[in-house]
């Protein structure tokens, strides 16, 4: 065996050792110390603090000690630094901008798309599961095409035809809950959202008809599960192999699937896609909206279509299930506002019976639920599902309020810090649905002056906003709609969640909303 596989010589051992050893000291230390000492001269930028590799782990650490929502220091920040336009964070050796006042936002979307741009992130976390949709593509005439496509299916006009199927899916999974016993709530919705934004996407019972399917976990062994368990088990697996040691040291092996578990994630994309591929062309639903597009569009390729519908399942699965928990929690933590909201459903439904509910949530009732549009925005702005925005890239050097932003550099819009800035919102830690009310005190900023353009930006804003917006908007109000008429305020939250004010349920929250219903 030495014959063939000879040691390696001890020379060139140590010179792999030292090229290593420099590599990492120039990457990580002084790269990151060059950049900081550059940016640190603007007054408007605050730079990370984190001194470890691998980013804001330090950060998200201190919160997670502290019982607070692992992401709250972005709210600290929109509190605090009322003057900030950009925060500096890093992953790796890689720095991140993040713009964070109205004055970036405006300056932003004027430098959109020429000079910024989304950035492909088909090798990063859930970017992963959807290479080549229309979050990770320019905005040229392709983007628009397809975009355009699906808006005529799922946009506003549209979108009211999909409430007797969210009323449906509610009712389902609502009638097993039990008083007295805990219910997970965070579960239970993301239960519901799938089962309704699968059957809008795919068509019916894709659950039921998909089956198991071979799942192959980090360490090699293959389980079955369901379609429901796969897309939840490996959209957790795409963050894992994001946030891994080996990712962040090496880059640019990701990109190539060297390592596990990006390797172990990039054969379960694939799977996915495989299974999925296979049940849409051999169950042709003419109700859903991957078939209507194609109807529409006969020349669109399917693969890429059917990508386009994954990224849609994640817009309108994972985000209003977060919405719709918190919704209820926040609501039931402030009595005054829960019935506020029960006692305007009275008003427009009157005393109706659970097992009529569906037949009075018309799309002209649920309209002039004026105080519950209140609480869902106040909700969007306090415990926003996504703390920031999908990945944008410099296509050019560019200057965002004063600050040079180099070419190829990524940056965020930081929904956090801008739904919290204390220049914009009074009182910004506090929840108030009535600063959405424009004849309440506080309709306007601090100063008196209207709350600045793009700074609510739940589903961002601009060129690339969410297409989704309408139906996540319509789907949250029709299940809280449900819920509040059926249970009304009979339910309990977790005592030690109630009690804590710097909870959060936004995606990648290490809190789960808990309830317990009540006589």
């Amino acid at each position: 065996k030495n014959d063939i596989f000879p040691p390696p010589d001890p020379k060139y051992t140590l010179y792999f050792s030292l090229a290593m050893i420099v590599y990492f000291l120039n990457a990580f230390v002084v790269q990151p110390w060059l950049f900081k000492r550059r940016y640190r001269k603007f007054r408007n930028v605050v730079m990370s603090q984190s001194t470890s590799l691998f980013g804001e782990y330090e950060v998200v650490e201190r919160m997670k000690k502290e019982n607070k929502f692992m992401s709250y220091y972005l709210m600290e920040d929109g509190v605090k630094n009322s003057e900030m336009d950009i925060r500096v964070v890093f992953s790796g050796k890689q720095p991140y901008f993040l713009l964070t006042s109205c004055r970036a936002f405006k300056e932003f979307r004027d430098l959109c798309p020429k000079d910024i741009d989304r950035w492909d992130h088909s090798s990063k976390s859930f970017g992963r599961m959807c290479v080549g949709s229309l979050d990770q593509i320019r905005s040229n005439q392709d983007w628009k095409q397809r975009r355009d496509a699906i808006m005529k299916v799922i946009g506003i006009n549209f979108s009211s035809r999909f409430i007797p199927l969210m009323i449906r899916k509610i009712k389902e999974n609502t009638s097993a809950w039990k008083q007295n016993e805990e219910i997970d709530l965070s579960k239970e919705m993301q239960s519901t959202t799938f089962a309704i934004i699968t059957e809008i996407l795919f068509g019916i019972d894709i659950k039921q008809k998909i089956g198991l399917i071979d799942y192959k976990d980090f360490k090699g062994k293959v389980h079955q599960i369901n379609f429901e368990e796969y897309i939840t088990t490996l959209s957790k697996d795409c963050f894992k192999a994001k946030s891994h040691p080996l990712s962040i040291l090496f880059p640019f092996m990701v990109h190539r699937n060297l390592l596990r578990p990006n390797n172990i994630v990039g054969e379960n994309c694939k799977n996915l896609w495989r299974v999925l591929s296979g049940y849409l062309e051999q169950n042709k639903d003419d109700d859903s909206v991957y078939y209507r597009v194609l109807a529409n569009n006969s020349s669109f390729d399917k693969d890429l279509l059917m990508r386009d519908m994954i990224l849609f399942y994640f817009a309108g699965h994972d985000t209003s299930s977060h919405a719709i928990s918190s919704c209820i929690f926040f609501m039931k933590k402030h009595p005054d506002v829960i019935q506020k909201c029960i006692e305007e459903l009275k008003t427009i439904f009157g005393e109706i019976k659970a097992d009529s509910i569906g037949e009075h949530l018309t799309p002209q009732k649920i309209d002039e639920l004026d105080y519950l549009t209140y609480v869902i925005k106040e909700t969007l702005r306090y415990d926003n599902p996504a703390t920031m925005s999908l990945g944008y890239q410099a296509i050019n050097d560019v200057t965002v309020c004063g600050v040079p932003i180099p070419k190829k550099s990524k940056m965020f819009l930081c929904i956090a810090a801008s739904h919290y800035s204390s220049k914009e919102w009074k009182e910004p830690e506090k929840f108030i649905p009535e600063r959405f009310n424009p004849e309440s005190e506080y309709f306007t900023s601090p100063d008196g002056t209207p709350v600045g353009l793009n700074v609510f930006m739940p589903f961002t804003f601009g060129l690339r906003n969410c297409a989704g917006k309408s139906l996540a908007m319509l789907e949250i109000k029709v299940v809280i709609s449900y819920i509040l008429l059926k249970y009304g305020n009979k339910y309990e939250l977790d005592p030690e969640q109630k009690k804590n004010d710097f909870i959060r349920f936004a995606v990648g929250s290490q809190f789960k909303t808990k309830i317990t219903l009540t006589k």
